[in-house]
């Protein structure tokens, strides 16, 4: 088990999970910005930018995408939707109406996956658990 900072953790339930896919723009113009001014060398400059091209055509082919995993987990008290983006060999591994251990401290979610790897999470709805309704005797 990885050492993790010393947490108040809660049990909660994985009430349900979702993959979403933001688009972040699409593969338009890139911008590349040099820190120094242009040589005297007009060979240097043409293999300058050469590389310049190069390196705009592998940043406008680059994924214009990112996917993000969604929570919906189920505390004592509250019921939280959290989410956290999806890296390759880094995604929380968790299992659907399992328990689940998770945190709040100043204001960021926390959540421990069934392998103890700890994960931030971003908060996207927090509300009180529905209580139950109260019954009227006749």
């Amino acid at each position: 088990m990885a050492a993790h900072k010393q947490r108040d953790w809660q049990t909660g339930t994985v009430v349900e999970t979702a993959h979403v896919r933001e688009n972040l723009g699409g593969g338009g113009p890139v911008a590349i910005a040099h820190s120094s001014g242009a040589s005297s060398n007009p060979y240097a400059d043409a293999a300058g930018q050469a590389a310049d091209t190069a390196m705009a055509a592998a940043a406008a082919a680059r994924p214009t995408h990112r996917i993000w995993q969604g929570f919906t987990i189920q505390g004592a008290v509250y019921t939280f939707v959290v989410a956290c983006p999806v890296w390759l060999r880094h995604t929380p591994n968790v299992t659907v109406h399992g328990p689940i251990k998770y945190t709040m401290e100043k204001g960021k979610f926390f959540l421990l996956d069934d392998d103890q790897k700890e994960f931030e999470m971003f908060v996207l709805e927090k509300a009180l658990k529905p209580s139950s309704p109260v019954k009227l005797n006749p």
